[in-house]
Formats: C-alpha cells, structure tokens, sequence
C-alpha cells in the first residue's frame, strides 16, 4: 500500500478488535458532532460492529494496526446505482481529509445524497 510506513498493517477488522476499535468509533463520531447528547444510540454502534462480520451485510471496515494497537480505521459500504453497473461510495461534504484521498483514486461524480428514517 502506498504511503503507508513499514510498521504498520493494514487487515479487515476482526471480532477481538472490539475494544480498540471502539475508541476510534466514539472520535470518527465525534468530528462529525455525535458526541453527548448527539451521540449515536448505543444500539446502532452495536449493529454497526455486527454488520463487519455479517455475510448478509455490504458493510466492511480495515484496520491500520502498528504492534499491539489500532492506530486507525476505515468503514466503507458501496451503493447501488441505477444509471452504471459498478457501485460508488459517498463521504460528508466536509471530511476534508477523505476527499483529499478520494479525489486521487476516482471522480466526484457531483451527486447529493439524501436521507430520510422510515
């Protein structure tokens, strides 16, 4: 993998990450303002971690482990799309830092994402 030091690895995420995972879930969390009274309910972080390891779910997420510990992660899903036949993956207007990435490997394709419970 480019950029990436010697001492570290990168793997998909496995069951006993848990506890050094979570850590970095509550800080991705929390850059995006769900933290305290924002935060997550606890039963979706709890279904999130058992999407990772569901054959069923389209969820996935790495690790980058330097020794014993997980220094950083990544989740990522691909969507469907009507108009092409290959799936695309979509990121907040303001992460900053994954657009400056993303923007080396594929192509904004200038679509705005909606979303709505139901």
């Amino acid at each position: 993998m480019p950029n990436v030091p010697p001492e570290v690895s990168i793997r998909p995420i496995a069951p006993q990450d848990f506890e050094r995972w979570r850590p970095l879930w509550d800080g991705y969390n929390a850059f995006y303002g769900r933290q305290g009274e924002t935060a997550l309910p606890e039963t979706i972080t709890e279904a999130t971690w058992d999407r990772f390891f569901s054959s069923t779910e389209p969820v996935y997420a790495l690790v980058a482990v330097k020794g014993s510990s997980v220094v950083a992660l990544v989740h990522y899903l691909f969507h469907r799309s009507t108009t092409r036949l290959q799936d695309y993956w979509q990121t907040q207007a303001s992460n900053t830092a994954g657009r400056a990435l993303y923007d080396k490997v594929a192509r904004h394709a200038g679509f705005i994402v909606y979303s709505h419970e139901l």
